[in-house]
């Protein structure tokens, strides 16, 4: 008698602590599956995502991004409502405004008033190339040089930190050269003539460049020697 009213106790103990900690039909995942971008431009994607139910107890869904790894809801985010008959839960959507050139995390998810649980994490990186041209380099007034450089659209790109790098070597990139000048948020469509104040006497090599996002595009490396000082 008393192992009864032992066992008795302990599965009453049991169903009370149960009771106490259970919330509610928490979402019942096996997995959820983020699948890979596509239709990528420079300022959208379209994602999408698969998930195997064990019961049909959520009702929204959607997607997580982020310029920084392993997003969450407190980051941007886009969700769809899930309508009570919908087993299918296959969803996707299009991202729009994005930043051009640019990488972004994502993560899938779907949740109910209990619980969320994420998807694995995709990355994709907006396209931000332009067609860049060094135009001409030429000798001006007091020692000073006039770079002309393009940069042509590509992607629906409409505007651009665009200029020129220079340096005495021929290898030129925008992090390694002496001289950088970039004219933030320059139209694309236009010319950008800018001015260097260099030395007699030197072989410069000058070349356009553009910059989209986190997206550098060059343009021809051209060279020119400044006449030497008349002193």
């Amino acid at each position: 008698m008393k192992n009864i009213i032992k066992i008795f106790s302990i599965i009453t103990l049991c169903l009370g602590l149960y009771s106490c900690n259970w919330n509610g039909p928490r979402v019942d995942v096996t997995e959820v599956t983020t699948n890979k971008p596509k239709n990528i431009t420079s300022s959208s994607v379209r994602l999408s995502a698969d998930c195997n139910m064990n019961s049909q107890n959520i009702d929204k869904c959607g997607f997580c991004y982020s310029v920084v790894p392993m997003p969450t809801k407190s980051d941007e985010v886009v969700s769809m409502n899930v309508n009570e008959d919908d087993y299918d839960y296959s969803f996707d959507t299009v991202l729009k405004n994005l930043v051009p050139g640019t990488t972004y995390y994502v993560r899938a998810f779907i949740q109910n008033e209990y619980s969320i649980a994420y998807g694995n994490e995709v990355a994709f990186q907006t396209k931000g190339s332009l067609n860049v041209t060094t135009i001409k380099v030429e000798e001006g007034p007091g020692s000073m040089l006039s770079v002309t450089v393009k940069a042509d659209s590509k992607d629906g790109i409409s505007a651009c930190d665009l200029g020129y790098i220079i340096s005495t070597d021929s290898s030129l990139t925008f992090e390694t050269c002496m001289g950088s000048t970039l004219a933030i948020n320059y139209k694309t469509s236009l010319e950008l003539t800018m001015g260097e104040g260099v030395k007699p006497g030197v072989t410069y090599y000058v070349r356009g460049v553009a910059k989209v996002g986190e997206v550098y595009s060059y343009g021809e490396v051209l060279s020119i020697t400044m006449q030497p000082s008349k002193e």
